[in-house]
C-alpha cells in the first residue's frame, strides 16, 4: 500500500482513510466494526468467524507499518444502493447479479429486532440479505420439494464460473443432491475438488458414481484429497490410472496411506505420463517410492511440489531426467534410510541439466547426510536459477560455505 501511495504521488506521512468492501454476512454494529457471521461462496479461512474483521485488517496493516486507517466497512451490494441513492434518493433496493447474487433494502428501524443502537437517532437501516447463501447449512431442507431442490442445483450451476465444482467441506445433503444430478453436466466440468476433509466418505461416494476421471472430457483442474482408511484403495487406483487419458493440466493430490504403498507408488509414477499435466502437487505420507521408475518417463510438468514421500537427495537425478521442462521445483528430502534388498550405494550417474529451472526449494530432514559439495553439483546443473530456498541442518547453513559457493561455483 505504501508503494501504491508513492506511485500515485501521495504523501506517505499522511494517514489516509480506507474503505473496506467485504462481501460476506456480518453482524455490523458500527461503521468500522463488524463480526463475520459465516463464510460463504466456498471460502473458509480459520479463526475469523465471530471476530471483528475490520480489526483483523487494521492489525495486519499496522504490522506492515502502513500509515492507513480503516474507517468504514461496506458490503458491495450496500455500496450499490448508496451510490444510486446519492443521485436518486428514492432508491430503496441494491441488487448484484454476478458470479453470486445478492440484494439489500432499506427497512424501518422498529422492525429490526437485533438492533442494539439508539432508536432515536436513526429511523431506517440497510439490510444486507446475503440471499445466495440462504440455507447453506441445510436448515430449510425439510420443507423443500424435489422441484425446489432441482432449482437449487441449477442455481449452483449458474453460480459456478465455467463449471468449477468445489465439494471440499460441502454439506452432505448438498453433496448427495449434486451427485444425483451431476451426470447432466459431466461433459462440461473444467475444475473438480473432492476431499475427505470434514466430510468422510465423500471421495468414496464420488468415485463409486464416477469411477474414471476420463469421463470428464473437459476436466482441466483436479484436487483429490483422500484417506485410505475411509475408502477402497482399488477405486482410487482405477481412477488415477485413467488420468493419463485425460486433459488435466493442474493436479493436486493429498493422501494418507497406511497400506498398498507399492500400488500407490506405481499409480504416482503413472501420473507423470499425463502429457497435458503442467502443475503437479503431491502431499503424502507413504515412505517408499521407487523414483528410478521415472527415468524411463518423459513428462511435460513445469511446476512440481513433493512432500511427505520418501525422496532422497540422489533421487533428484531421476526427477530431473523425467521432467526436463521444470520451471519450479519444491521437494522435501528425507534422511538416508536403508530398505530391505537395497544396495548401500547407488551407481553414479550424470546429473541432467535443467535449462529452464528458475525456482528451487529444498527442505532437508534434520539428520540429512547431504553435503555442500553434493548440493553444489546439482546447483551447477541449473544455469538460469533465480530463486533458491534451503531449509536444512546447520552444516548446510554455514555462511562461509555459502559465500564460497556463490562466488566460485554457481553459474
Amino acid at each position: 500500500m505504501n508503494l501504491w501511495k508513492k506511485e500515485h504521488l501521495l504523501n506517505t506521512d499522511i494517514c489516509y482513510p480506507l474503505g473496506f468492501t467485504f462481501s460476506f454476512p456480518c453482524q455490523q454494529d458500527d461503521l468500522a466494526s463488524a463480526k463475520l457471521t459465516t463464510w460463504t461462496k466456498c471460502f473458509n479461512c480459520s479463526n475469523v468467524v465471530n471476530k471483528d474483521i475490520v480489526k483483523l485488517l487494521q492489525d495486519a496493516i499496522n504490522e506492515k507499518y502502513i500509515n492507513t486507517k480503516c474507517v468504514a466497512l461496506v458490503n458491495d451490494t450496500v455500496e450499490t444502493l448508496m451510490s444510486c441513492a446519492y443521485k436518486n434518493p428514492s432508491t430503496v433496493i441494491g441488487l448484484i447479479l454476478g458470479t453470486e447474487t445478492n440484494a439489500c433494502y432499506i427497512e424501518n428501524l422498529d422492525k429490526i429486532g437485533t438492533w442494539n443502537g439508539d432508536y432515536n437517532d436513526l429511523k431506517q437501516v440497510i439490510i444486507n440479505t446475503e440471499r445466495s447463501a440462504f440455507s447453506d447449512n441445510g436448515c430449510f431442507n425439510f420443507i423443500r420439494t424435489n422441484f425446489q431442490l432441482n432449482q437449487r442445483f441449477d442455481s449452483l450451476i449458474t453460480q459456478s464460473q465455467r463449471l468449477h465444482f468445489n465439494f471440499i467441506q460441502c454439506h452432505k445433503d448438498d453433496f448427495r443432491l449434486c451427485i444425483g444430478l451431476l451426470p447432466a453436466y459431466i461433459d462440461k466440468i473444467e475444475e473438480l475438488a473432492i476431499s475427505e476433509q470434514d466430510t468422510p466418505g465423500q471421495v468414496y461416494a464420488f468415485l463409486s458414481f464416477f469411477r474414471l476421471f476420463v469421463l470428464f472430457i473437459y476436466l482441466r483442474i483436479l484436487y483429490l484429497h483422500f484417506n485410505e482408511e475411509a475408502l477402497d484403495w482399488k477405486i482410487v487406483e482405477n481412477a488415477l490410472y485413467s488420468s493419463p487419458q485425460t486433459k488435466i493440466d493442474t493436479l493436486s493430490i493429498k493422501e494418507s496411506i497406511k497400506e498398498n504403498r507399492l500400488s500407490v507408488g506405481n499409480a504416482t509414477a503413472r501420473i507423470f505420463r499425463l502429457k497435458s499435466l503442467q502443475k503437479f502437487s503431491l502431499l503424502s505420507d507413504f515412505t517408499r517410492m521407487n523414483w528410478s521408475n521415472l527415468a524411463k518417463i518423459s513428462s511435460n510438468i513445469e511446476h512440481l511440489t513433493i512432500s511427505g514421500i520418501h525422496c532422497e537427495f540422489e533421487d533428484l537425478q531421476y526427477i530431473f531426467r523425467c521432467v526436463p521442462c521444470l520451471k519450479d521445483l519444491d521437494v522435501e528430502i528425507a534422511s538416508r534410510v536403508s530398505f530391505f534388498g537395497e544396495k548401500a550405494k547407488r551407481s553414479k550417474q550424470n546429473i541432467a541439466v535443467m535449462p529452464i529451472l528458475r525456482a528451487f526449494v529444498l527442505c532437508f530432514a534434520g539428520n540429512s547426510l547431504v553435503t555442500m559439495d553434493m548440493l553444489t553439483e546439482y546447483l551447477n546443473s541449473m544455469p538460469v536459477l533465480t530463486y533458491l530456498e534451503i531449509k536444512a541442518h546447520s552444516e548446510l547453513l554455514d555462511v562461509n560455505a555459502w559465500k564460497m559457493l556463490l562466488e566460485t561455483s554457481l553459474p
